[in-house]
């Protein structure tokens, strides 16, 4: 029971550490993606598992905004009044 157990993408190591260091953007879905065309089936758990070690990261989507600090935001508009309601 237990014990190590040895990493599938291990023989493919060089590979997709090259691929990442080419590409620094390229997302695991997509690495993972250029791997099934090589004939490498594999899940983006698996490709991380072998790049985090190597001090590597996938840094989040740049089109989404992160959370801005409250001061960083906008103030929020007034409140209009409509003639006529209590």
């Amino acid at each position: 029971m237990g014990g190590h157990r040895k990493r599938l993408l291990e023989p493919h190591r060089a590979l997709v550490i090259d691929r990442v260091k080419a590409l620094p953007d390229i997302t695991l879905k997509a690495l993972v993606a250029e791997l099934a065309e090589q004939g490498i089936t594999t899940s983006t758990v698996s490709v991380w598992r072998l790049v985090r070690p190597e001090g590597l990261r996938f840094k989040k989507n740049a089109v989404r905004g992160r959370a801005a600090a409250a001061k960083d935001r906008a103030p929020a508009r007034a409140v209009e009044e409509i003639p006529g309601t209590a």
